[in-house]
């Protein structure tokens, strides 16, 4: 079959002649348009600031001062013909730029090349499967399609450094916002025993059950989930029923700051958090989130200006910083939560206890605290634990007072 030849069509406007132009063309009859306007891209970068926090210059370049209106047609009689009928009267500037099929389907495979990660990952383009994989080193094939996770952008190396450093034979993983699936998949090459990843892009579940089967791995070992775990309560509980020897999270600073708070209920005891997606002018703010929340900080990677970190909860029985004492004669009512309630809100009936036994109190104080559900206690409170269906714990209160 011969290969489908096919032509871009840019018509070149301005913003305030955007509307009237997309109106004709479509009127014409192309429908398939594809608009490039800096102002729209603006202003996508600015409703979704929390995804990222960084963009690049050569990007921000190439949209700068561009109002431009995009279709196709094919590169033959026919298209030639509707070129002309879909232009005619459109009183505006236009190229032409013949393409072939090839052209967008896989022209950025040239530019995504086998690459070494660390000492024995070899991340390798489903394209080039049959390339020799250099020895000692471990293949993880990939084809990423429309999501993020080539291997190639130093927030996911650094990852993925982490992820051959802590990846522990017959031992759980759990991926958040995991893309193409390349950190999991890494995981479970490396031996690991099973693996949850989630994603909020639904074609992420595609995708990555794509990839590990590229690898050879199943879904009796991998499970994909759509979802945003800061939202969806009950996604996060459900993670939250088993704990993971490895928790991973390439996204960016203001998505891991309040996911932070869900960390220790996720962590197994001897457990390592890794994070990623890090601009280094914001790692600093991601380390105190952490430590917030009783962590440890245990390590930090960083190259060309991103950091990735790793974390710990401490060991059972550590004792973990409490308020300062009260003043003399005063009282401090205190109320310990596991950090996961912070998260998904307290029960009513415990506001109202919580109300009705610090009425009489000078002060009163809410802060984080690890409970037993948590596998951690700290010799100076006093726990009164309960269960809700296994996944979280209720609060415990101690009253301190000086003469």
């Amino acid at each position: 079959m011969d290969e489908i030849k096919w032509l871009e069509v840019a018509v070149n406007t301005t913003p305030d002649r955007l509307d009237e132009v997309t109106a004709k063309l479509t009127a014409a009859g192309m429908t398939g348009l594809v608009i490039e306007d800096e102002g729209e891209f603006q202003q996508f970068l600015e409703q979704n600031r929390q995804y990222w926090d960084y963009v690049d210059q050569e990007l921000m370049d190439r949209m700068r001062g561009v109002t431009r209106v995009k279709f196709y047609v094919t590169d033959d009689g026919a298209g030639r013909v509707q070129l002309e009928q879909y232009t005619r009267g459109l009183d505006a500037e236009y190229t032409v730029t013949p393409l072939t099929d090839n052209d967008w389907a896989y022209s950025w495979q040239k530019y995504y090349k086998p690459l070494e990660v660390g000492r024995r990952l070899y991340v390798v383009p489903e394209s080039m499967r049959d390339e020799p994989v250099p020895e000692g080193r471990s293949p993880l094939y990939l084809n990423p399609g429309l999501t993020f996770g080539t291997g190639s952008h130093a927030s996911t190396q650094l990852c993925l450094e982490g992820v051959e450093e802590h990846t522990h034979t017959g031992r759980a993983v759990l991926d958040l916002g995991c893309g193409s699936g390349i950190l999991s998949i890494a995981a479970l090459c490396l031996g690991a025993s099973t693996a949850a990843a989630v994603d909020i892009d639904p074609k992420a579940v595609d995708v990555a059950y794509e990839n590990a089967a590229l690898n050879g791995i199943g879904r009796d070992r991998y499970t994909v989930r759509a979802g945003d775990i800061l939202s969806d309560r009950a996604l996060a509980a459900q993670l939250a029923c088993q704990r993971y020897h490895l928790v991973l999270a390439n996204i960016v600073a203001d998505v891991i700051i309040p996911l932070s708070a869900q960390v220790p209920a996720l962590l197994a005891e001897d457990g390592v958090f890794l994070c990623s997606g890090i601009i280094d002018t914001r790692a600093h703010e991601v380390e105190e989130a952490l430590v917030r929340q009783g962590l440890t900080l245990t390590g930090r990677r960083e190259k060309n200006g991103w950091v990735a970190l790793e974390a710990r909860c401490p060991s059972p029985g550590a004792d973990l910083p409490l308020p300062a004492p009260p003043a003399a004669g005063g009282w401090r009512h205190m109320v310990f939560l596991c950090p996961i309630w912070t998260y998904l809100g307290l029960p009513n009936d415990l506001f109202a206890e919580m109300h009705r036994k610090s009425s009489t109190l000078e002060q009163v104080e809410l802060f984080p605290s690890l409970c037993l559900t948590c596998m951690l206690q700290t010799s100076k409170g006093t726990y009164q634990h309960t269960d809700d269906e296994n996944l979280v714990c209720t609060f415990s209160i101690q009253a301190q007072s000086k003469n």
